[in-house]
């Protein structure tokens, strides 16, 4: 079995989430066994009730298998739910040539994103219609050098890595300031 979607496989996929998903009202938002996967349940006249489901770095594919829910939501899930319960799903893209995937709910400026990211460790990200982040399922600290090269931190392990060439041990002289990995601008 696949660990990783590929390229490939997330373009196939996302044609076939168009058929199937795609001018379905989003009925409800569930958290998955992990912490990492989510559910849309839509409501379409085309196919009737359909699932969406997707987990943050691995995969995302329709599927009408019922599987348990955790009796309360996570905060995650609470701010999809109040952004995008009730809106219509109308379109899902692959943005670029690249493992992320953007699900558009909503209509003029009730517009929300919900962008998908299938690579590493993946991030499911929630924003407006201008783009604007409104939440993150998980968030990265950037350590900032004095020269201006970022060090990543990582945010489950605190473990530092190099990234732009910073020195070794540049960083530590500053307080590290969270900040986004992700920024849409750069698609």
């Amino acid at each position: 079995m696949k660990q990783k979607m590929s390229l490939m496989d997330v373009a196939a996929v996302v044609a076939d989430i168009r058929a199937t998903c795609t001018g379905g009202m989003v009925k409800n938002i569930y958290n998955g066994l992990s912490s990492r996967t989510f559910i849309l349940r839509l409501q379409s006249k085309r196919v009737g009730k359909a699932m969406l489901l997707f987990e943050s770095g691995v995969r995302i594919h329709p599927t009408r298998f019922e599987r348990e829910k955790p009796s309360m939501p996570s905060g995650f899930v609470a701010k999809l739910r109040k952004h995008v319960r009730g809106k219509m799903l109308n379109s899902v893209r692959q943005l670029g040539r690249d493992r992320i995937v953007d699900l558009e709910c909503g209509t003029g400026d009730g517009v929300h994103h919900i962008i998908v990211e299938l690579y590493a460790g993946g991030n499911v990200i929630l924003t407006d219609a201008d783009w604007r982040i409104l939440a993150l399922l998980r968030t990265v600290a950037l350590d900032v050098a004095a020269d201006g090269q970022a060090t990543k931190v990582s945010a489950a392990r605190g473990q530092r890595g190099k990234r732009g060439g910073a020195k070794p041990g540049a960083a530590d002289a500053e307080e590290p300031r969270n900040v986004a990995a992700w920024r849409v601008g750069e698609l």
